[in-house]
């Protein structure tokens, strides 16, 4: 793609270094091609030299949306390369000037107002033509006789022109003389072209006609602008070319380089996948075998459990029965002594008859005392059980009853309150009552003394009820302060349960929020934790896959350099056998 585009880019330069001539015209024949029409006159600056003949390019066929003044198959924008490669636009010359190609002697005349292009030095880069070059007449600057013809030919036009002066006016000859200078350089030209197209063998038989210089240039401009104008266009197909060459090498490699990437993303993937089922089918087996060690260990656990509690049965089993065996056998060694002492006892009865009976007791005493024993084992150990069974017990009912002491003082304190509430409103009410009955007192005491009174009685009565009156207010602001402070008490100690209550709902939220946090930074450092496994994983497999392209890579410079060191081996082995063979010769 590089390479293509900078062969593109140096299609430009050059395109943009061919400069166009000037505007004036050539003062000197050397500014004229020469007769093969590969470069100027001998007289001239030396050719340029130009690059060997190549196939052409095929042209293809003009666009729709092409201006008509675009070569055929250029594409829309190799129209910037014409207006490089060429100067300012000339006047064309009309179609039906050019010779005809059916040997006719007779041409179009040319406008008055048709001025000729300049001629253009050809590209360097463009190739030479390819087919017949012009004939040497058309152009007559090496052709012998040409010269001496022409003068000839131009001194009897003055000669004609002078005669026609002295009888006509004088813009009738000059445009009479014009015309006809026209006609016989284009008959001219005509011939030319015909004796060019019999061959070089008929040039000697083949009377040659005088070209005008006029003509020449004229001819030699057209063969210029022909010959520029078709290395332009063979010049744009070539940057076409390498631009769609250059296209077409991008696109390639775009596209092998998006297949590259779909096979890594692929091979990733599968990759992926494959790591992914592993790691899943090692997590299951790891976690199976967790579990059925786990399974294990507990049926372990279990069985060795059983095992010492089955051992344990066994040992207080095996110590009973051996306690037993011990009685046992005692009381059956008691037994055989009792009896050789019976027996002994029958012989010496008479004589011990006392002393059996105090062996007898004595044995009795300790068959006594050992029971007494093994009895005082089994009560020493149910005692101890009994001990630790009421220390439980008495845990728990201390429990019991320190919560029951709880519930009651809480119960005791609600009853306390509501007592005191109660005696309160008793008190309220009573106090109430009695003011009521003491008011109802005055009142009858007030409306007997009203039946009774004087004037100085009223006087008296009024002064009494404006006492009762401040009697009343006294009490009545005593009442609403008491209310006051008792309403403030429970409103102070209602505000009290409920900033405790608040404290406690607080800090039940607090905690709630705490665990609520730590459960999310719980879940966040796990999130985490696997993300950087992610991560790691990614980046191992990122990893893996570079270190593979770059092994597969050492592979293939490996492979190439071995290939290389072996056609270097071979010339090497050649080179040795020449020399030996010579030396041997």
């Amino acid at each position: 793609m590089e390479r293509a585009a900078r062969l593109a880019r140096l299609a430009y330069l050059d395109l943009c270094g061919s400069q166009p001539p000037g505007r004036g015209r050539p003062s000197s024949p050397a500014a004229q091609p020469s007769p093969d029409g590969r470069g100027p006159a001998p007289g001239g600056a030396p050719e340029p030299r130009r690059p060997g003949p190549g196939p052409r390019p095929r042209p293809r066929p003009r666009r729709p949306g092409s201006p008509p003044g675009s070569p055929p198959g250029s594409p829309r924008e190799s129209r910037s390369l014409t207006e490089v490669g060429g100067g300012p636009r000339r006047r064309q010359l009309p179609r039906g000037w050019r010779p005809e190609t059916d040997g006719e002697a007779g041409a179009r005349p040319l406008p008055r107002s048709y001025t000729p292009a300049e001629p253009r030095p050809p590209s360097r880069r463009s190739p030479p033509r390819q087919g017949r070059s012009p004939p040497a007449a058309l152009l007559g600057d090496h052709v012998p006789g040409a010269a001496g013809q022409d003068g000839r030919a131009s001194g009897d036009d003055d000669d004609d022109d002078d005669d026609d002066d002295d009888d006509d006016d004088p813009e009738e000859r000059k445009e009479a003389a014009g015309q006809g200078r026209r006609d016989r350089g284009r008959a001219s030209v005509c011939r030319a072209a015909r004796a060019g197209r019999r061959g070089p063998g008929s040039d000697q038989e083949a009377p040659q006609t005088p070209v005008s210089p006029r003509d020449r240039k004229i001819v030699a401009l057209m063969l210029a602008r022909h010959e520029r104008e078709r290395e332009l266009r063979e010049l744009q197909l070539r940057a076409a070319e390498a631009r769609e060459e250059a296209e077409r090498l991008d696109r390639r490699a775009r596209a092998r380089r998006q297949q590259q990437l779909r096979q890594q993303v692929a091979q990733s993937g599968q990759r992926w996948r494959r790591d992914r089922d592993e790691r899943r089918d090692r997590l299951r087996h790891e976690e199976r075998d967790l579990r059925d060690g786990r399974a294990e260990d507990l049926a372990r656990r279990e069985g060795r459990w059983r095992r010492l509690a089955r051992e344990q049965e066994e040992g207080r089993k095996q110590k009973l029965e051996g306690a037993k065996g011990r009685a046992d056998r005692r009381r059956s060694a008691q037994r055989l002594l009792l009896g050789e002492k019976e027996g002994q006892d029958r012989d010496l009865r008479e004589r011990k008859g006392l002393a059996a009976e105090e062996k007898l007791a004595l044995a009795r005493r300790k068959r006594s005392q050992t029971e007494t024993e093994g009895k005082k084992k089994i009560q020493e150990v149910n005692r101890a059980a009994l001990v630790s069974h009421r220390a439980r017990r008495a845990q728990l009912e201390m429990q019991v009853q320190a919560e029951a002491s709880l519930k009651k003082l809480s119960l005791e304190r609600r009853f306390q309150r509501a007592e005191e509430i109660h005696q309160h409103l008793l008190q309220e009410r009573h106090r109430e009552i009695r003011d009521k009955a003491v008011k109802e007192e005055a009142q009858q005491r007030l409306a007997k003394a009203r039946a009774e009174e004087t004037e100085g009685q009223k006087q008296l009565r009024n002064r009494l009820l404006v006492e009762m009156k401040d009697q009343k207010i006294q009490q009545a602001s005593r009442v609403l302060q008491k209310n006051i402070r008792d309403r403030a008490q429970r409103v102070k100690e209602v505000n009290g349960i409920r900033e405790k209550n608040h404290c406690l709902l607080k800090q039940m939220a607090e905690e709630e929020e705490k665990c609520h946090l730590e459960g999310v930074r719980a879940a966040i450092r796990r999130k985490e934790r696997k993300m950087d496994q992610i991560s790691r994983e990614k980046g191992a497999m990122v990893e893996e896959s570079r270190k593979i392209a770059k092994a597969s890579l050492q592979m293939r410079d490996g492979v190439r350099a071995l290939h290389s060191l072996s056609f270097d081996q071979m010339a090497l082995e050649a080179q040795l056998n020449a020399s030996l063979h010579t030396r041997s010769q």
